[in-house]
């Protein structure tokens, strides 16, 4: 799969870029809060608190809303073998990059640039001497000329 257009080529990295911009930490605090509240939680010092939410924060704090919130409810979801268990920041994160893969994969196929075709009869054109036409497309395509 590639882009078709110059257009879509800009398109394509806009999205990427929209969709890769990082949660807020605000927002990250709360969801970590959120998906934690769900298994016991002991009373603890509130500095301790802090340091664990700077711990999400510190591994998280690249990934995108969407990818956090996803990751969390798959978490959560009877689809994880270990939704049992109190998650562990690696493995949110680990989740995070599954989530981020169709985004990566996007920024290959617009990395190539825009797709160009072309026909059989461009490039096999063999008029008067062959051996240096087969010479030519060797340098153009292989940047080389012996055969």
């Amino acid at each position: 799969m590639q882009c078709d257009t110059p257009n879509e080529v800009e398109q394509t990295w806009l999205a990427i870029s929209d969709l890769s911009t990082p949660a807020p930490n605000s927002w990250l605090q709360a969801r970590v809060a959120t998906l934690l509240s769900h298994f016991y939680v002991s009373n603890m010092d509130a500095k301790l608190m802090e340091a664990i939410a700077e711990d999400w924060r510190a591994v998280l704090k690249d990934e995108p809303a969407w990818a956090i919130s996803n990751a969390c409810r798959w978490w959560l979801s009877a689809l994880n073998p270990n939704c049992h268990r109190k998650p562990a920041i690696g493995e949110i994160h680990k989740r995070c990059r599954e989530e981020m893969m169709p985004l990566r994969a996007a920024a290959m196929i617009a990395e190539r640039g825009v797709r160009v075709e072309k026909t059989e009869k461009e490039l096999v054109k063999f008029t008067g001497d062959r051996k240096e036409q087969v010479k030519k497309i060797m340098a153009e395509v292989f940047g080389r000329t012996e055969m």
